[in-house]
């Protein structure tokens, strides 16, 4: 079995650590909360568009990726970013949707807590999304700067800025500020909003070179899961950790599809203290070295320790839902 995926879709520590946004002046905890920000409302959006799991799962990836190539500071609306790659998944993922459901979804998630009839957690993802600098401030970065910090692609800016700077200008396509979107959208807004979101899709398409694969680690668990005769504990708690690759931070972009699915397999064992009923060289029967696997999870025990630091118990909570809690000595280091 292949496991490898093209070398564009992946990306080292080192590269992700100078990404667009960081040579753009923003911080590593500032572009930490606005990706995490742009994903859960990625997540809410998609669930309200009752999409299933892969097309949520292959928006995520492709948010990931973009704002791996793209800076927060240019495309300061992560919101629209979002609705694209929304709209992008539906396509992959053959789970079609309308467009104006996907707008007026969108818009009315970008809309005064007064005004909406959905739960509070969802709205206050506005506040994590919004930029400090003004409007004209980050015109005129675009345009100052709109190829030099783009990295790979930068042809594809120009077409960019335009679009970026028109939104930024008081669009009265989805802007929610002239009818705190209470209103759908209609007639020539609607068709406005339209082309921008379209614009936007074409965007996302050039950051990634036209290459939009995506290929995620659920399909390698169940497999792996499958020929080692693995528990459904095991498996149940392996899935979740996958999700958080992709949900929660960058393993999704730095790491091939199979190595995450093994080494949240492995972890899931270490977790759950069944290395014993395992057959001895699992590993190595799947094309992996267990320092690989190490490496991995090793990543993994850092992404749940800032999560128990920021949110408290995530990996504790998917350990109860398998009813088998286990204080190996992984879960005493990440609780340490």
């Amino acid at each position: 079995m292949s496991t490898q995926v093209p070398a564009q879709l992946t990306f080292t520590k080192e590269q992700l650590l100078d990404s667009p946004s960081r040579r753009d002046g923003i911080c590593f905890e500032e572009e930490k909360k606005r990706r995490q920000g742009a994903l859960r409302l990625l997540q809410a959006g998609g669930q309200l568009l009752s999409l299933p799991q892969p097309a949520i799962l292959t928006a995520a990836v492709l948010l990931q990726r973009f704002y791996a190539v793209r800076s927060f500071r240019h495309y300061n609306r992560p919101q629209r970013i979002v609705t694209a790659c929304l709209l992008l998944a539906t396509k992959l993922e053959e789970a079609p949707r309308r467009i104006s459901d996907i707008l007026n979804l969108m818009r009315s998630l970008q809309s005064p807590l007064e005004n909406l009839a959905i739960p509070k957690p969802i709205t206050s993802l506005i506040g994590e999304l919004s930029l400090e600098p003004s409007k004209q401030a980050d015109a005129a970065m675009v345009d100052e700067q709109g190829e030099a910090s783009a990295g790979p692609g930068a042809a594809a800016d120009g077409e960019r800025a335009q679009g970026e700077a028109s939104t930024s200008g008081g669009s009265k396509g989805w802007s929610v500020e002239e009818d705190g979107g209470k209103g759908v959208l209609v007639d020539s807004r609607y068709y406005t909003a339209k082309e921008e979101l379209l614009e936007y899709e074409a965007a996302v398409l050039k950051a990634m070179q036209f290459d939009v694969f995506v290929l995620h680690p659920h399909k390698y668990l169940l497999n792996y899961s499958r020929a080692l005769n693995c528990s459904q504990p095991v498996i149940q708690l392996a899935f979740g950790m996958v999700n958080d690759c992709v949900m929660e931070g960058t393993l999704c972009l730095e790491y091939s599809p199979a190595l995450l699915a093994a080494a949240a397999l492995n972890f899931a064992i270490l977790l759950l203290d069944v290395a014993q009923q395992m057959p001895y060289g699992w590993w190595e029967a799947l094309g992996y070295t267990m320092e690989l696997l190490d490496e991995v999870g090793h990543d993994l025990v850092d992404l749940y320790t800032e999560l128990e630091f920021e949110r408290g118990h995530v990996l504790e909570s998917r350990l109860m839902s398998t009813g088998e809690i286990r204080r190996s000595a992984v879960w005493s280091r990440i609780e340490r």
